[in-house]
Formats: structure tokens, sequence, C-alpha cells
């Protein structure tokens, strides 16, 4: 892993069978990290990994003194999810600092496109996250956290910044590469 100015990148190749046994996949994994820029000289408090030997991708939204419960909580949500991949598959893993500020839509559209250009899961984790940045900082454009807080009830405009995680992987079957 290295950090550069408070970013953090990584990318790590696995493989693995699929759950059929039939097609040996590989996990091509990035990642990129962008702290609350209030956050940027401690690093922030979002945390990832990419795991070659078990196959396994994870983001954790560190939140203070309440880190480890919430950690613990959605960890064992997630031990008993499985979910059934293809080559050519794309998955996207963040914190709510993504999800917060972009719809799928969004996502969506900045995997088409650096796919169609060739670039690689970390550079693909990176725009999702610069842009994830930019509209946490504009206060004008809807978001999904400005969504939620109107059906809650409250009056909030734009998007809302955070730190950023973002792990993408590219899903291949093991002899392409």
């Amino acid at each position: 892993m290295t950090s550069t100015s408070g970013t953090t990148k990584e990318q790590v190749e696995n493989t693995a069978d699929s759950s059929e046994g039939k097609i040996q996949l590989k996990l091509n994994s990035g990642s990129f990290y962008l702290p609350h820029p209030a956050k940027a000289k401690t690093g922030g408090e979002d945390a990832h990994f990419i795991c070659a030997t078990t196959q396994a991708i994870g983001v954790a939204d560190g939140v203070g003194r309440w880190a480890y419960l919430v950690v613990l909580v959605i960890g064992l949500a997630w031990l008993r999810r499985k979910i059934t991949v293809a080559p050519g598959d794309v998955l996207v893993a963040g914190t709510d600092g993504l999800f917060d500020n972009l719809y799928d839509a969004d996502i969506t559209g900045v995997v088409i496109r650096a796919v169609e250009d060739g670039l690689g899961p970390q550079m693909t984790a990176q725009k999702i996250a610069a842009l994830a940045q930019q509209r946490g900082m504009d206060q004008t454009k809807p978001s999904p956290f400005s969504d939620a807080a109107k059906e809650a009830g409250f009056e909030y405009h734009g998007g809302k910044l955070d730190d950023i995680t973002v792990v993408v992987s590219y899903v291949t079957n093991n002899a392409n590469l």
C-alpha cells in the first residue's frame, strides 16, 4: 500500500474458483481513499482491505469511539452474504462518503467509461472517489444524502463532505490475464 498526500491506493490481483467450481475467476482489485479535508492531517477514519488469499474485499467506516461496535455489527451482517459473479462483472464497494454523494447511475457511468477507456481498477476507484468528493462539496446538486434528509423531513441541499473509500474489483476468467 502506498500513501501520498493523504490518499491511499492499493492494487492486488487475486485468484479463486467460482462457487460452482467450473470457472476459475480472478479479482483484479484496486482502491482509493480520500479523507475528509478537515481530517487530512490525521488520515481520516475509513479503512479497507483487499485479501488475495481469501478473495475478499471490504470497507469500514470509522465513527470515533463507536467504530468497533459498528464495524462488528456490519461485519457480522456481511459474513453470511454471498454474491454470484461472472467474468466481466465489476464490483464497487465503498463507505458512506461514496454512497451519500453518488447515485448508482453516477457510479455505473464512471465504471462504464473507465472500462471502455481500458483503465484498471485502481484508476477507476480514484475517478469514482474524486467525483464523490466533488459532489460532496457541491451544495446545489441533489444527492442520495439530501434525498434521504428530505424524506425524513429535514431541509438539506447538495452533497455531504466525508471520508471517501472506494474499492473496485474487475472479475475476469483467470485464463484471460
